[in-house]
């Protein structure tokens, strides 16, 4: 894995993988930003959404867990004085006639296997999950 960062104007920069995809960052106006894109905080946030949802589709296929839909919402929290986020709460809603407990299985099975959620868990950053039933 590699990635660049490449500056446009103020704090607005292109970021791209080595494998042809780019995304654009910057700072919210409070910040001194655009807001033309997310912050490279939010770029890690949405990682962990990601990351969970993928590895929740993985292990599920291979529990045979069946779904209709499903979505990942990740909330962190970072006070203003904070150098970095303090906790994260995942909620995955799920459409799904299968056993609650199945469900959760499955959940603890993709947080378990995600990396940027042992980052988190390195950084010293508190996660919560859970899932609703949805549809």
């Amino acid at each position: 894995m590699k990635a660049s960062s490449h500056w446009l104007e103020k704090y607005k920069t292109k970021i791209d993988d080595g494998r042809g995809h780019e995304i654009l960052s910057d700072q919210t106006p409070d910040y001194g930003g655009d807001d033309t894109g997310p912050t490279p905080l939010d770029l890690v946030v949405m990682g962990l959404a990601g990351c969970v949802n993928v590895l929740y589709v993985m292990v599920a296929q291979k529990m045979r867990l069946k779904y209709k839909t499903l979505q990942v919402d990740v909330e962190a929290d970072k006070p203003k004085e904070a150098r970095t986020i303090e906790r994260a709460r995942i909620v995955l809603k799920i459409n799904t006639a299968e056993d609650d407990s199945k469900v959760q299985k499955c959940l603890e099975q993709a947080e378990a296997m995600c990396p940027i959620g042992a980052i988190f868990q390195m950084a010293g950053i508190e996660i919560k999950s859970r899932f609703e039933k949805v549809g």
